[in-house]
């Protein structure tokens, strides 16, 4: 799970069963030029899961999967998957679960496609800095 500062401290100091692994990247918080925003949907089919996503999806998110997902409201910005000014992330969907996915720079994406088969590549979600 991705989550600013605040919201991490907050973990740190109540939830034991989560493991920090450390900054994954960079984000804005305030808008800015070339970025968009992306939202943050917890899933209410699979506890503790979400998805960022941004304006176009969380439309139909909204309209069309209401009952699997409730929107938590603006996560951060990041620059656009075509932006080719920072690195790319890319959205993995487990098989597995359903609803359940996953972010990852280039290295840790290349690793999930070559030892994870229950996880499928969506494509580039967004860039942000590492």
């Amino acid at each position: 799970m991705y989550v600013a500062a605040a919201e991490a401290q907050n973990i740190r100091e109540n939830f034991d069963n989560f493991q920090e692994e450390g900054l994954a990247f960079q984000v804005a918080v305030e808008p800015g030029e070339d970025l968009i925003p992306l939202y943050r949907f917890q899933s209410t089919t699979t506890s503790g899961t979400y998805v960022f996503v941004g304006q176009q999806e969380r439309t139909a998110i909204n309209e069309n999967f209401s009952g699997q997902f409730v929107e938590e409201g603006l996560a951060f910005y990041v620059y656009g998957a075509e932006a080719n000014r920072a690195t790319p992330f890319s959205r993995f969907q487990n098989t597995d679960l359903p609803g359940t996915y996953l972010f990852a720079g280039p290295e840790e994406a290349a690793s999930i496609e070559d030892n994870f088969s229950n996880f499928v590549n969506e494509g580039i979600a967004f860039e942000v800095d590492t």
